[in-house]
């Protein structure tokens, strides 16, 4: 089984949460089909916490069916609301251990919530399904407090996580943007210019002497005079494009500029 997200799925925190919970599904499905075969060997059939396990492993394996579809969102929803309606059908029936174990799954996936919509969605389908879960099994359902309390603090990491999310991507989206503007300014000052410009980078010997240079970009004059396209000039050795009679004079030079912004640096550095 494959736990690589749908190629339409393109944010990157999205794809790492779908990877995720594939994972976590593809670990949770073998344990419970041990613990069901346990517990029908142990009890028979007639057992509810075994058919309960066996209901949860069918709802794992859709859960992680459709985390291989472009709707992998849908599937950390719906993984979260089985978590919570297990957790809360596993403590009425008193299996301690087990329910402690369920119930704090459920605040690890929620690390994966980024929208408020969809939290505020997941938490009315997870009490929906409370309550019908309620309606399906009679009994004492004293301890669905605790489990609504469970579903609170869930919601303020949720909140809290967010929240910090949505700031990081704000820092990252506002520096992004002024990358954008300072590479079109620097792309627009360097093709009005009317000289040649070439950005260039150094590379070195094992001895870390300089032996040559890679053209990293380029003004349109430079493409003009060159008679080359950008595609061609760009990532290629200087030595490969440079006739081999300005050949060795151009590296001199080059390297000099180098040489010489170094000592400026330096000097700038010690003052």
């Amino acid at each position: 089984m494959s736990t690589q997200p749908h190629p339409l799925i393109k944010d990157e925190v999205l794809e790492l949460n779908v990877r995720l919970l594939a994972n976590l599904t593809l670990i949770v499905l073998p344990l419970h089909v041990l613990t069901a075969v346990g517990l029908f060997a142990v009890y028979g059939t007639s057992i509810r916490s075994g058919r309960l396990v066996l209901a949860s492993m069918v709802a794992t394996l859709l859960v992680y069916l459709i985390s291989r579809t472009r709707h992998g969102e849908i599937a950390i929803n719906l993984f979260i609301i089985e978590l919570f309606v297990l957790a809360m059908a596993v403590i009425y029936i008193n299996a301690d251990a087990f329910s402690a174990i369920t119930a704090v799954l459920p605040i690890y996936t929620a690390s994966m919530f980024r929208s408020m919509k969809r939290l505020i969605i997941t938490s009315a389908l997870t009490l929906v399904s409370v309550f019908a879960l309620s309606r399906l099994i009679p009994g004492d359902w004293k301890e669905i407090f605790g489990i609504l309390m469970l579903l609170g603090i869930t919601t303020v990491v949720i909140v809290i996580r967010t929240n910090l999310l949505t700031r990081v991507e704000i820092q990252v989206r506002r520096r992004n943007q002024q990358l954008a503007e300072s590479e079109a300014r620097f792309r627009a000052t360097i093709d009005a210019g009317v000289g040649v410009f070439f950005l260039l980078k150094a590379v070195r010997d094992a001895a870390g002497e300089v032996e040559d240079f890679i053209i990293v970009d380029s003004n349109a004059r430079a493409l003009a005079q060159t008679h080359l396209t950008y595609e061609e000039m760009i990532g290629k050795r200087m030595s490969l494009l440079v006739p081999d009679s300005h050949q060795r004079d151009l590296f001199v030079q080059c390297r000099g500029v180098l040489e010489r912004r170094k000592s400026l640096l330096s000097e700038t550095l010690m003052n």
